[in-house]
């Protein structure tokens, strides 16, 4: 999986004085717009933490591992820099619930992803102990990789790629879409979009072409769980380089053979839609 090399900021401020006859005044420039000139733009520093079962060095049956590349986010305003690095480590302590119910989700930063790692591997390590033999089950892997998807002026958009089998019947996979405004506010489709309603129907008209599914056929024929057959928008959606990416993972709106559906609004399709500050340039 491709690697980001990022950059650390540093932000600085200055305050100007001049003198004049007789009397003495501050610059013309304030300093929160020095501030705000000098405020380098947001980046992201990628990290990766790995552990495996104490099982692995007896038996690949039975080896359990466990890997997590996060980001970081630097630059960029404050407001927009707290608010991303808060989603990223909600993102990562929410599949702790998963091994552990009762779990303290507080962990920040990189305890975030060792915490979950770490539990993944144990609850592995629980489950051989207690069969008096190796089952074929045994062999789980968690991976999560969360990576800066899209970067313009208006809009941050951050990508999550998660796997995992843990003993059932089939490995589990989802991805994570999230666009923030640059004041650091989690981008809605009403956000987007100045009308969600025909939206939807170009969604719907691009889902049917991409699954093959006819017009005049009701989706829930076509093996979809839908309330009045109308198809909503998908959980992720996030502004990328080509356009709206919206993505059904798999349950979502069907059976786990459903498998999940990848659609893209490219940007000249959206250009009444989309609203302006979100247009390319």
């Amino acid at each position: 999986m491709p690697k980001r090399l990022i950059y650390t900021c540093l932000i600085t401020t200055a305050i100007l004085y001049s003198c004049q006859s007789g009397s003495t005044e501050e610059a013309t420039t304030a300093p929160e717009a020095m501030q705000q000139a000098e405020v380098q733009p947001l980046s992201f520093r990628s990290q990766t933490v790995s552990r495996r079962s104490s099982y692995c060095g007896q038996s690949p049956e039975a080896c359990a591992e466990a890997t997590i590349t996060y980001l970081e986010a630097f630059g960029g305003s404050e407001e927009l820099r707290q608010r991303i690095n808060k989603f990223l480590e909600q993102n990562i302590m929410r599949l702790l619930l998963d091994y552990n119910p009762d779990a303290d989700t507080s962990a920040v930063g990189k305890k975030a992803a060792v915490t979950v790692a770490e539990a993944f591997v144990k609850a592995q390590e629980d489950f051989v102990r207690e069969m008096d033999e190796i089952p074929a089950s045994a062999a789980w892997e968690l991976q999560l990789e969360v990576q800066p998807l899209f970067q313009s002026d208006s809009v941050t958009t951050i990508l999550s790629s998660y796997y995992a089998y843990a003993g059932g019947a089939h490995p589990n996979s989802y991805i994570s879409l999230q666009s923030f405004e640059m004041e650091g506010k989690k981008l809605r489709p009403a956000d987007i979009v100045t009308d969600t309603l025909q939206l939807k129907q170009m969604v719907e008209q691009e889902f049917r072409r991409v699954r093959e599914i006819p017009t005049g056929q009701h989706l829930s024929e076509a093996g979809l769980f839908l309330e009045d057959n109308q198809l909503p928008l998908p959980q992720e959606m996030g502004l990328t380089a080509q356009g709206l990416s919206l993505y059904y993972n798999a349950y979502e709106i069907g059976p786990y053979a459903f498998g999940a559906t990848d659609l893209l609004l490219p940007y000249p399709q959206l250009h009444g839609l989309l609203r302006s500050k979100y247009r390319p340039r």
